[in-house]
């Protein structure tokens, strides 16, 4: 406010409260916006939270359910741990209690194994200095009532060069719909049938396949359900 020093005292000084009056206003009107910000902020913080704690409900206490005729739609078990981290990537990282990392062991000793060699072909290995297997994978494959390991050996063959270096071929490994994953496809086909086909829950097929095969150790490293 603009105060014109020609006016009476009394009406200048009138005008100087006004202006301090106005001031103050604005100090309070600027006041309440960051506290109406902070407050928005805690309540969608608030409601992430609430979320990540209702996910991870369902996913404890979940089986309880198990019996209603939509159970497959609404409790599963991988969805639930994706929908579970896209909320609390949301968060502030002060606001996540720390999760331990799973670890990936390999397999049961205890179960049978079948080595399945990866051969180079005659063309490819032709010349070879020596060829040689390392294995480069492990899956877990189920016969009905039977599980065993597969075991894939890859080939290899070492070539010298003109120049005293060796190179080295590989033979072809067969491709995994999931890359890395640890179950074969002959056992990811059972697990979707037994959920999808026979409304089984992960968990009781992990209990059915513990019982039947009867494996002193876990003949998997994480329970099912859980990215690998």
């Amino acid at each position: 406010m603009n105060i014109d020093a020609s006016a009476p005292a009394s009406v200048l000084d009138l005008l100087q409260i006004i202006a301090e009056k106005d001031r103050l206003i604005d100090e309070k009107e600027h006041l309440i916006a960051d506290h109406e910000a902070l407050i928005a902020a805690q309540q969608k913080q608030l409601a992430l939270l609430e979320e990540a704690l209702r996910l991870a409900r369902i996913g404890r206490f979940g089986r309880s359910s198990e019996k209603l005729p939509f159970q497959g739609e609404l409790f599963d078990e991988a969805e639930l741990e994706v929908s579970l981290e896209a909320v609390e990537a949301q968060l502030p990282e002060e606001a996540l209690p720390p999760r331990k990392k799973r670890s990936r062991d390999g397999y049961s000793d205890n179960l049978p194994r079948v080595r399945i060699e990866l051969r180079l072909s005659e063309e490819e290995k032709a010349g070879a200095q020596k060829t040689f297997f390392t294995k480069v994978k492990e899956e877990l494959a189920i016969v009905p009532a039977k599980a065993q390991i597969l075991e894939y050996w890859q080939e290899k063959a070492v070539f010298d060069q003109d120049d005293g270096s060796q190179q080295l071929v590989l033979a072809e490994r067969p491709k995994h719909p999931l890359g890395k994953c640890m179950a074969s496809v002959q056992l990811l086909a059972w697990v979707l049938v037994s959920k999808y086909a026979d409304a089984l829950p992960l968990y009781r097929q992990e209990g059915r396949s513990q019982t039947s095969w009867r494996a002193s150790q876990p003949y998997y490293p994480g329970p099912l359900g859980h990215p690998a």
